[in-house]
């Protein structure tokens, strides 16, 4: 942006007397980087709050001296520069965000991290014998295809075919209510299947083509008591969890398999060419 000398100076005053800085900011140094400050001013058109905004690499922008004037503080002034400041960068194309803060400003750090700034590390300013935090912000993550190699992209397409797999076999085995059990349970001459205890079942498998014996043979060879129309569907319902259960248990199984052989095969072969280098 282009400063004025008075609007310079005014950044250079409210740089030096908000922060706790080694070298004194003047006219000439803010002049020399004008283009990288991004400010906020008063109705009378002073400057209440700036930053500076510099590229430091083709990939990387660091955020400089986030300051708001002590009369204008919790105005949202700080907010609205950050955001502007990354748009900024952004717009540069970066695709990192960094900045420092002393160890013991807790405002700053509080309002980077929430603005989804990550704590890195602390140096020791020597000069001012100051702990100072380095925080980042990725503003472009990693693509997946970059860091997914040949045996994760095989092992994610195997898994996804066996997943298919499994899923249309248990479809074709998928539980549906049986229409003769239901005559069946709504026949009054079954009404003696109905009312066997809980744990006990038909003696013998049903002859054929008696009268209740689709209730009976489920009752025989299932091992299981139905006492009405909804306890046969709860039945159904409870076959059909057990069925989906033990699909996904088969795919995870073997999924895990793969992934547990795959991995050994790969450490191996990393140590036979560790030894052959």
């Amino acid at each position: 942006m282009a400063l004025t000398n008075v609007q310079a100076d005014q950044i250079a005053a409210l740089l030096n007397e908000r922060n706790e800085l080694t070298i004194e900011y003047t006219r000439q140094r803010v002049l020399k980087h004008a283009d990288n400050y991004l400010c906020r001013y008063s109705a009378a058109g002073e400057v209440i709050a700036c930053v500076e905004v510099k590229k430091v690499q083709w990939y990387q922008t660091e955020i400089l001296h986030l300051t708001v004037a002590a009369s204008y503080e919790r105005q949202g002034h700080a907010k609205a520069l950050l955001c502007e400041a990354e748009r900024v960068a952004r717009a540069n194309n970066a695709r990192l965000l960094q900045c420092t803060i002393r160890a013991d400003n807790s405002k700053s750090r509080k309002l980077f991290e929430g603005f989804w700034f990550s704590y890195i590390s602390t140096f020791l300013n020597q000069t001012s014998e100051s702990n100072i935090g380095v925080f980042q912000k990725i503003l472009s993550n990693a693509s997946l295809s970059k860091k997914v190699n040949g045996w994760y992209r095989l092992w994610i397409s195997v898994s996804a075919l066996l997943f298919i797999i499994i899923l249309l076999n248990t479809l074709r085995t998928w539980p549906m209510p049986d229409n003769a059990v239901l005559r069946n349970i709504g026949n009054p001459a079954c009404k003696y299947l109905l009312t066997i205890p809980d744990g006990f079942y038909p003696d013998s498998a049903p002859a054929f083509g008696s009268e209740c014996g689709s209730l009976e043979s489920l009752m025989y060879y299932s091992r299981v008591n139905i006492v009405s129309a909804a306890g046969y569907h709860r039945y159904i319902f409870n076959q059909r969890a057990r069925l989906v259960l033990a699909a996904l248990g088969e795919w995870l199984l073997v999924v895990l398999f793969l992934f547990a052989a795959g991995w050994s095969v790969g450490w191996v072969a990393v140590g036979f060419r560790k030894l052959r280098t």
